[in-house]
């Protein structure tokens, strides 16, 4: 909950900044945030601690904010504010301009001697266990089968497809894997497909881990393929090698006739255009 606003004069830099000072919504604690970090997304709460607390003690206030949040209404009002402020120019507003030397230095010292720093941080020293890393791995490819977890590729174009064929909206992550979605939506040849639809188990590094494949597809023929997009620069690393042996396996046991990687190459066989 918003307290008040407070304009403040930084003794390390001299300069004037706003403060906003809030309630935290669990623990009535005050605490302070920036300009930058308030409009971002308002601070309700002083730690992830406090967080969970409030999570596990309002669990349906949470599931409404939360759903509320990723409705199809908050994402168009959102993307509405950032066409309107890019069309004023307000939008990237950091484009071309850099941090002076002397507010270098000032970030440095806060990032190092900030809340979560060394010993201060949680993990400080410590390592996730192998049984941890495990069930973090089945946690997150079951919210990205369920549409519940997106996970990002800095630099890549990220976006929803609606399929005619599917009859479902998908997240794209890359400008690649959209190309290929409109490819199997207009081939003749193609009957259906689905996106990040199943898991399959592989071991790495002697733990048990989850791989989600892109594309199942079905064929007009009755013919079934599994695709995943990559670049053919990654297919030779250790995770990818032991993903795809197991993905063969997979295929094998379930009907599917071949696993092919979507690279460069098949995408120019298929005269896909990326956009």
């Amino acid at each position: 909950m918003l307290l008040e606003i407070i304009e403040r004069i930084s003794e390390q830099t001299n300069r004037k900044s706003t403060i906003y000072r809030l309630a935290c919504d669990s623990c009535a604690r005050v605490i302070e945030a920036s300009r930058c970090r308030y409009i971002r997304g308002p601070t309700h709460f002083c730690d992830n601690k406090c967080r969970g607390k409030y999570r596990h003690d309002h669990p349906e206030i949470w599931k409404k904010a939360i759903e509320a949040l990723n409705s199809d209404e908050s994402h168009a009002k959102a993307k509405s504010t950032i066409q309107e402020k890019a069309t004023r120019g307000e939008w990237r507003h950091w484009l071309g301009k850099k941090h002076t030397e002397e507010t270098k230095k000032h970030l440095s010292e806060i990032s190092s001697n900030g809340a979560r720093a060394g010993e201060k941080n949680g993990m400080f020293g410590r390592k996730h266990d192998e049984y941890s890393k495990e069930k973090m791995s089945e946690s997150k490819t079951r919210l990205i089968l369920e549409g519940k977890f997106r996970p990002g590729r800095n630099g890549h174009k990220k976006g929803w497809y609606e399929s005619s064929k599917t009859g479902k909206r998908h997240f794209f992550r890359s400008s690649w894997e959209e190309a290929v979605m409109k490819h199997f939506d207009s081939s003749n040849n193609v009957k259906t497909w689905d996106y990040e639809c199943i898991r399959v188990p592989y071991a790495y590094n002697n733990n048990k881990r989850w791989y989600v494949p892109d594309f199942i597809v079905t064929y007009v023929d009755g013919e079934r393929k599994m695709f995943e997009v990559k670049p053919e620069e990654l297919l030779q690393t250790e995770r990818v090698l032991r993903a795809a042996t197991a993905a063969r396996s997979y295929c094998i046991d379930n009907g599917i006739s071949n696993y092919v990687f979507i690279t460069r190459k098949i995408l120019d066989e298929w005269k896909i255009v990326v956009g």
